[in-house]
């Protein structure tokens, strides 16, 4: 992936000199053109159509800084889906691509995270239109688009990333930037592709398998494509060296499977059982023999605990989570005349997930077990910690997107376009749990489907006793019909839905405002937009009536806004252009103009120097208005207070206002030789008032800070063992997050004659400040180089960096990429606590392909991704994994096989 500026301008060749963008030997090179040579081939752009490129309405006339990622970069860093491609750059970070427990992301999606500023806060559009959020968020509360789902990958021709605050062009959630999808629709002719991948351990393996075929005329152009992608699991743990440090620094839940009970003041127990002071916990008798995923491990972790069986949590996990998905898409386009060209287009996605909780939920209510239950050991009445089997999360989303547009010319140099869009996406949730008074019922022995607990004899005819001991695993296992009685399913069907009607009118004032530099041009434009998202849940759901899954409410609401912009462009000189826009919205009471300016000088033809500035906003999401849902409550470290086994609530906030932001940007780009550009590009952002949820951490502790006043209704605790076991949460606009770093580029070609063409690039991205506020008068806390967890900063290494060496010959091209990600402090830990891992992940990724002409173009592939396996730096606090998810990759060593043929 390569970063360069858009650049050049409209004006008279004679005056001036400019940058074009070209693909040379497969890689994104900006070079010196001569300006008759551009210009004239800008005339013949301009003289069909209004070219939208990301960035601006007026062609390519923005200033903010955008990559693009290229067609060639699509095939030649070869990954299954083009969310964990985009992950690859540096200026990413914190995104959730595989569905990974780590990042707690249970839609089944891959969600970009710019900047470090959550997959909510870049607006992600297809062809220049929004498309609908996925309709559960991940359980930090983030909605995003699933970019894996816009279109068939083969059909991708650049993706294009805008790097700054874009609101004042494209409206709410432009706060970091924007990321544009942009399909071929100029493809003809058939072509099929086949991709695999697999690592070196775990049998994790991916296909990933597409088709495109296209038909053009001189007035028309239909494409169509589709694409199927099967992946399985992939067990961090099947990586030698990371079992290893596990078994070395166990990371264990005192909910184990099996579990451990609690022995009671008042109860007479048989010699099963040591002397001993009571209350106190004993591990299940069976805690080291029973056959059970995970295992058990006796644990003596004193009072209040004394013996615990504790289960380790990381084993067992997905890293990767097996996932299914289908995408389709067909888009045509007919000229009618020269003042009308229409277009439709449409999309469909269907993607499953699935995941794996392991050894199942923690039961944090500890019920009572009888004596009189016969699988009881201990001959009195004790108290079960701990977990019992379910199956896993089922989800399957299922998105639609449909758009239809005009557009043409008006004479005299201006143009229109007009356009809807609509997309729905509908995501079921499907997971298993204990129903509460039946799990109950069925420890005393009125357990079952006939069995009537009012009129019923415990253990009886159809009533039944529940073993929750580890002989379950062993020579006393349970009625299955008993234990589908107990437990049941929750469903939840989420839909989000969003309409745009959007009307474009541009043109230059030729004659009217000319300047030295040429002719002022200006775009006007009205948007309305319809925004809806629903909850539907079960009964048992909405009544609160599970043992770990919380409860959540049916709920729909919707809004409208409605949006008024312009963009100018002002060529002062030759040498110096300037780009103004602005759109007032209004939206719920609500309403807001931003601006958004930004200047280009050429001091001499080979520099190129840009500023820009900004403001944002984002309205907040729905959800975090009118919904209740659950969340992740896991790390609480607050002294006084144990929470080993959280449930998290969010509570809606009626009250929650839209984030502002402001954003600047300012480069250079030097073109000091033929084939060789470099480009530097500072970078920073002010935001206030972000809608974000709550910490738990900082909840918790403002709670033991205030002793025992502040969020008081917030916690729940359990009345025996007075552990945190329920805490409710709000999404808040947070006081401040300011974030800033430096983005750096060059790339250089040279020949070798006969012996091909050598590509040398690098790119990487330095962020120099990382920090957030989380309440009005609160500290500034400084996230950089943290993983942050537990808090609302994504996890934020300090450097992120690329470099690559290609060679093309004839059909041949070869690639060698080295990446580096800089190591992360674990904030559950003091810094300089022994168990600190703050080492970086530096891999080695080569690629070769072939192509040659047989009945048609046909490409081979082959390719070893982290070819000397270097994993993430351990870390041993994680719950679940023990590496930061969402920035290192953790598959280790992938082989690599592909083929294309185009017919």
């Amino acid at each position: 992936m390569r970063i360069f500026t858009q650049v050049g301008a409209r004006v008279p060749a004679t005056r001036r000199s400019i940058f074009r963008t070209q693909l040379v030997l497969g890689t994104a090179i900006t070079v010196l053109a001569s300006p008759t040579q551009a210009y004239a081939q800008e005339e013949e752009n301009s003289s069909h159509e209004m070219i939208v490129v990301t960035g601006s309405y007026l062609g390519d006339q923005g200033v903010t800084p955008t990559q693009i990622l290229s067609r060639e970069d699509l095939t030649t860093a070869p990954r299954a889906s083009v969310g964990e491609l985009l992950t690859l750059s540096p200026e990413f970070s914190g995104s959730a691509v595989f569905g990974d427990v780590g990042n707690n992301n249970q839609s089944p999606g891959a969600y970009v995270n710019l900047r470090g500023l959550g997959p909510s806060g870049t607006l992600v559009l297809l062809n220049g239109h929004r498309i609908a959020p996925t309709s559960e968020p991940d359980r930090n509360g983030n909605f995003g688009v699933d970019v894996n789902t816009l279109a068939p990958s083969i059909m991708i021709e650049r993706v294009e990333v805008l790097k700054g605050g874009a609101t004042g062009l494209y409206g709410s959630d432009a706060v970091a930037g924007v990321v544009n999808f942009v399909t071929r629709d100029d493809f003809e002719g058939l072509e099929l592709d086949a991709n695999y991948q697999a690592t070196d351990y775990g049998g994790h393996n991916e296909l990933v398998l597409g088709a495109i075929m296209g038909v053009q005329s001189d007035r028309g152009s239909l494409v169509m494509a589709a694409e199927y992608m099967d992946r399985n699991e992939f067990d961090f743990l099947s990586q030698p060296d990371a079992q290893a440090f596990v078994d070395a620094n166990p990371s264990l839940s005192t909910f184990g499977n099996p579990g451990s009970f609690q022995l009671l003041p008042g109860q007479t127990y048989n010699d099963t059982v040591g002397p001993g002071p009571l209350p106190r916990f004993v591990a299940d008798p069976d805690c080291t023999t029973a056959n059970v995923e995970g295992g058990g491990n006796v644990s003596g972790l004193g009072p209040p605990y004394n013996e615990i069986c504790g289960s380790e949590q990381r084993a067992g996990r997905e890293a990767v989570t097996p996932q299914e998905r289908f995408v389709a898409t067909i888009r045509g386009s007919y000229e009618l005349s020269e003042a009308l060209e229409v277009g439709a287009e449409l999309g469909f996605a269907k993607t499953s997930m699935y995941f794996d909780p392991s050894t199942g939920f923690p039961i944090t209510s500890q019920p009572f077990v009888p004596a009189s239950n016969p699988y009881n050991p201990y001959g009195g009445d004790v108290r079960f910690r701990g977990r019992f089997e379910v199956d896993g999360f089922y989800i399957d989303g299922e998105w639609w997107n449909a758009s239809a547009f005009a557009k043409g010319d008006l004479g005299d140099g201006w143009g229109y376009q007009a356009s809807f869009t609509w997309s729905e996406n509908k995501v079921d949730a499907r997971q298993q749990d204990m129903v509460s008074d039946r799990f109950v019922n069925a420890l005393n022995g009125l357990g079952g489907a006939d069995c009537n607990p009012a009129t019923g004899t415990p253990g009886l005819g159809p009533c039944q006793y529940l073993n929750v001991f580890g002989s379950r695993f062993l020579d006393q296992p349970n009625d299955p019909d008993l234990v589908n009685y107990v437990r049941a399913t929750q469903l939840k069907q989420n839909k989000a839905q969003q309409m745009a009607w959007q009307g474009v009118i541009t043109g230059d004032l030729s004659g009217k405002i000319d300047l030295p530099g040429g002719a002022v041009q200006v775009a006007l434009g009205y948007e309305r937009r319809h925004e809806q998202l629903s909850k539907d849940v079960d009964p048992l759901t909405e009544g609160g009536d599970w043992l770990f899954v919380v409860e959540e409410t049916d709920f729909a609401a919707s809004r409208d806004f409605d949006a008024v912009f312009g963009e100018i462009h002002i060529p002062v000189l030759p040498e110096v252009d300037i780009q103004a826009a602005g759109r007032y919205t209004s939206f719920e009471g609500n309403d807001s103009f931003d601006p958004q300016v930004g200047i280009r000088i050429r001091p001499i033809p080979q520099v190129e120097l840009t500023g820009t500035y900004s403001s944002s906003f984002r309205a907040p999401d729905l959800r975090r208005i009118y919904g209740v849902g659950e969340t992740d409550a896991t790390g609480i470290n607050v002294p006084g207070i144990s929470a080993p086994a959280t449930n998290g609530i969010v509570i809606p906030n009626a009250d929650l206002g839209p984030e502002e932001a402001e954003s600047w940007t300012a480069g250079i780009t030097v073109e000091p030789v033929y084939q060789l550009s470099m480009s530097a590009t500072y970078w920073t952002y002010d935001f206030r008032g972000i809608a974000v949820q709550e910490s738990p951490q900082s909840v918790v502790q403002a709670y033991v800070d205030s002793g025992g006043v502040e969020f008081a209704d917030r916690l729940v605790f359990d009345p025996v063992s007075q552990e945190l076991v329920q805490l409710y949460l709000q999404s808040i606009n947070a006081a401040e997050m300011t974030t800033s770093g430096i983005d750096m580029s060059a790339d250089y070609s040279f020949s070798l004659g006969s012996a091909g063409v050598i590509s040398l690039n690098t790119n990487a991205t330095v962020t120099t400040k990382y920090s957030y506020r989380e309440a009005d008068g609160g500290p500034m806390v400084d996230a950089l180089g943290r993983n942050n967890a537990a808090t609302l900063a994504s996890a934020m290494p300090k450097w992120r960096a690329n470099a690559g060496m290609s060679w093309r010959l004839d059909g041949h091209f070869a690639q060698a990429t080295v990446r580096y990600i800089d190591g992360l402090i674990a904030t559950e830990y003091a810094e300089d606590d022994p168990r600190q891992n703050t080492g970086g992940q530096t891999v080695l990724d080569l690629f070769y392909s072939y192509t040659f002409d047989m009945a048609g173009k046909t490409t081979l592939r082959a390719g070893i991704n982290n070819v000397f396996n270097e994993l993430p730096a351990f870390q041993g606090a994680s719950l679940f994994a023990p590496y930061v998810a969402g920035v290192y990759n953790p598959r280790g060593r992938q082989f690599v096989l592909g083929i294309n043929k185009a017919f």
